[in-house]
This record gives structure tokens, sequence and C-alpha cells, in this order.
């Protein structure tokens, strides 16, 4: 039988088992003690910063006894990026049980500088999972950077599903198609004057079709009118406007935006005029 710390060598890389490991929240006070597997590496002559790690929590200072499995990547050298795997039951304060005193949690975490505890000088992505009966269990996949976040999360509790960001795609998947364009500029548009149409046309979806919404970018009213047109192997829309019979000639621009809901008819308009 071994007892205490044993490593498979006394020099080079070689495992470590630990049966008192300790850990910590980079910024934060509390610490966490557990059995650690590290394996000890070395660049040239150089130790990693820090080494890949396979980790047990059973007791923090902060909520006493625990159960947690952590995984680290390791990183080479200080401020290196690295990757985090955390797997977690937790009270949510000490002496907590049950569904109402619990939150279980799934961290994965890959960011640009493992050692800085300042988030506004490095950018992170995660996805966290919270069993989380008092506030209701959630998910958040987010990226993050000094300027805000971009992701989607959800929750049970409340049925929102929250989305931040610019609007993007996969090709021939897109959920939402968009586009802006302006169909005058500098010119005068008078009252109850009919405009062009404009086409515009995209790859259809693999699976179910678009339906469209247009506004116009004016200080005042506007008829529009829309047609989405699936024609085989191509669906476009057609966008004309015209100004009611009460309202004066403009002279400016007009810019029309039609953002496309796929497969919903519901849409709120998260596009970005360029």
């Amino acid at each position: 039988m071994l007892t205490g710390t044993f490593q498979t060598s006394v020099s080079g890389h070689r495992v470590r088992i630990s049966p008192d490991y300790q850990s910590y929240v980079i910024g934060g006070s509390e610490n966490f003690t557990g059995d650690g597997l590290e394996f000890l590496a070395y660049n040239g002559s150089a130790a990693y910063q820090t080494n890949p790690t396979i980790a047990s929590v059973i007791q923090s200072n902060q909520v006493g006894a625990m159960s947690e499995l952590d995984l680290w990547s390791g990183h080479v050298t200080e401020h290196d990026p690295a990757a985090f795997l955390q797997l977690q039951s937790k009270p949510i304060k000490k002496g907590g049980t049950g569904c109402g005193g619990v939150v279980s949690r799934v961290y994965i975490l890959a960011n640009t500088d493992y050692d800085e505890p300042d988030a506004s000088k490095k950018q992170r992505a995660s996805l966290t999972l919270l069993g989380d009966s008092p506030n209701g269990s959630n998910v958040w996949l987010e990226a993050v950077d000094a300027n805000g976040t971009v992701g989607v999360g959800a929750n049970i509790a409340t049925g929102y599903l929250y989305l931040g960001g610019y609007l993007g795609g996969i090709i021939n998947r897109h959920t939402f198609q968009s586009t802006n364009w302006r169909i005058y500029q500098n010119a005068t548009v008078t009252a109850d004057f009919t405009g062009p149409h404009t086409t515009w046309s995209w790859t259809p979806t693999k699976y179910g079709r678009y339906y469209g919404v247009c506004n116009g970018d004016l200080n005042f009213w506007i008829d529009l009118h829309a047609r989405v047109q699936h024609p085989p192997g191509l669906h476009r829309i057609q966008v004309r406007g015209k100004p009611p019979p009460e309202t004066a000639p403009y002279k400016g621009g007009l810019v029309l935006q039609c953002p496309f809901p796929g497969l919903t008819n519901l849409w709120k308009d998260l596009g970005n005029r360029p």
C-alpha cells in the first residue's frame, strides 16, 4: 500500500498523485481541497506554468462538503491561453442539501489568458449548464471580451430564450435572412408616388420556407408592399414603397430593411444597417 503523495519519477515529465490537492478560484477567495492527478511537464528545462491536471474537490472553505471533478488543459508559459472543464455538485450555502440547497453545474471554458484575473484584459468562450431548482435550470453559451457578451441563454423557470449579438447564419441553414438597400439617394419622393419594386434573391433554405417582414427607414408613414417568391432553386423578395396622399414631398434617401424569419412569422429586427 502506498500513502502520501506519489510520483512515477523524480525528474522530467511524470505523473504525480496527490491525496491533498489544493485549488482556488482565480481572482477570488474560495479555496478547495480534494485529490489530484497531475501530469508534470517541461519545455526543455523549464516547468510548465500549470500542468495538465485531473482533480476532485470534496471541501470548500466557504460551503464545506461538496463534490466536483475538474479537468485542466494546463499551459506552457504565464498568460498563455488554456481550457478548463468542471463537473460540480455544490451547496448554495453551507449545510445545504437536496434540490433546494444544492446546485449542479457543468462548465466548459476556453480563454486567451488563463492567469489574468481582470476579465476586461482577455477573451473567453464558455458553456454553462446549471441544474438550479430555486432559480430555474438554465444554460448559457457565451463569447466575452471587454466590449461585452455575445451568446445564447435559456431559463426554464422564466421560459425565456436570450439572444445577444448581430445575426449570422450557416450556408443553406440560415434561421434568419436579412438585407438593407437604398432605393433613392438625394431624390424627391412626392406624395402618393409608387416607387419601382426592388428584388433581392438568396439561396433557398434546405428545409421549410421564409416569410418576409419589411420596414422603411423614414420619419413619416409609408406604405410598403412585399411578396416572397419560391421559384425552383431560388428564393426572393420583391418590395416597393408608396408614401400616402397626405405626405408632403420628401427629399432624401429611402432605405428598406427586410429581415426574413425562417420557419416562423415572428421577427424582432436584429439586423445591423451598413
